[in-house]
């Protein structure tokens, strides 16, 4: 088959599976809500378990209705990974139900604790859970608002729903070949501000060059701006 033939090939399979990545994440986004209404919560946080090899918060929330203030406290000190509810839920396969204190507080010096924005927000427990699917990837599942989880039934149906949503997440693919290498160091440069000047001065890259690894980014992620790629390709986990 020509060369050009496969590419064509190619590019028309990617939207397909941008699509389908976002379909899965709006329907994880969907079971949660309906968690939250069922069960009476305000907030929800779903997202892998943080590694040695993925330590940000952005790199590990894969879905969250939680509010700006919170997500940007917590992506910019990384308090995901300091959590000691992170280090509690390691070292154990049981719910844990907490109030702010365990989830927002840093054990290292200089760092506040974020008690009082969590409970302005209403978090005033969570419902924290570590979960593993068939590939025994782990992830976190935190269920947060006005009242406490007492009853060991309504524990056991919120664990059932919880592994009803991370079997639904894993089972479909991931479209981790979407961007070759240069696309994916193109938009993290663009997500941190940079224009195709700056990044062509970063990588040793023409203007132009860049502007093509920005264009085909573009086109497979079915964005219409630079801005549009670099959020859907951050959502995706793709940056």
């Amino acid at each position: 088959m020509p060369a050009h033939s496969e590419q064509r090939k190619t590019k028309s399979s990617d939207p397909a599976r941008i699509v389908s990545e976002i379909a899965r994440v709006n329907s994880l986004q969907s079971r949660f809500r309906s968690m939250l209404k069922g069960h009476n919560f305000r907030y929800f946080l779903f997202g892998t378990f943080p590694a040695p090899g993925r330590p940000l918060f952005a790199d590990n929330v894969l879905a969250t209705n939680w509010p700006t203030d919170l997500l940007n406290a917590y992506k910019f000190r990384n308090l995901l990974t300091e959590s000691p509810l992170i280090r509690r839920l390691e070292r154990t396969v049981l719910p844990v139900p907490t109030m702010p204190l365990l989830l927002a507080r840093a054990p290292h010096p200089g760092h506040r604790p974020q008690d009082g924005i969590f409970i302005n927000e209403g978090f005033s427990f969570t419902f924290a859970v570590a979960l593993s699917d068939s590939e025994q990837r782990r992830y976190v599942c935190l269920m947060s608002g006005r009242r406490k989880v007492e009853r060991h039934e309504e524990m056991a149906m919120l664990m059932m729903a919880l592994l009803g949503a991370v079997d639904s997440y894993s089972s479909r693919p991931r479209p981790t070949d979407v961007l070759t290498p240069r696309e994916r160091e193109c938009l993290r440069w663009a997500s941190a501000g940079k224009t195709s000047r700056e990044i062509g001065q970063i990588l040793a890259l023409s203007n132009h060059t860049i502007d093509g690894y920005l264009r085909a980014a573009m086109e497979k992620l079915d964005a219409v701006t630079r801005t549009q790629a670099v959020a859907t390709a951050s959502r995706l986990g793709l940056i």
